[in-house]
């Protein structure tokens, strides 16, 4: 536990100083199944992530780093805020890689 912890600690850290912008948490992904991996559900199933290994997560605009123990750090788009008088519309392409896929449509109201 305190390895996992150890390495995810380590992995924020080298992206806080290579300035990735996302939002993020750390997760639990134990299913006693898949013992040290990370198990995400998906449509399909079961997503099975290897531990020190990272990917997309499935289904989301976001990327998962799995630790020990299932224990995960998942990366998810910055949360901004659109110009004044807009908003937010679909994804731009949200089948990207991240954090490309954060990009997003920005709709205005040109009344003002």
């Amino acid at each position: 536990m305190l390895q996992s912890m150890l390495l995810l600690a380590a992995l924020l850290l080298v992206n806080i100083f290579i300035g990735i912008k996302a939002d993020i948490s750390y997760e639990m992904f134990k299913d006693k199944e898949y013992p040290n991996h990370c198990v995400v559900l998906e449509d399909r199933g079961k997503a099975i992530i290897q531990s020190g290994q990272e990917r997309r997560y499935p289904g989301k605009c976001a990327h998962i780093v799995c630790g020990l123990d299932g224990w995960g750090l998942v990366y998810t788009c910055e949360r901004t805020t659109p110009p004044d008088n807009c908003e937010f519309g679909d994804y731009i392409n949200f089948m990207a890689d991240f954090p490309e896929c954060c990009e997003r449509v920005v709709v205005c109201n040109d009344a003002y």
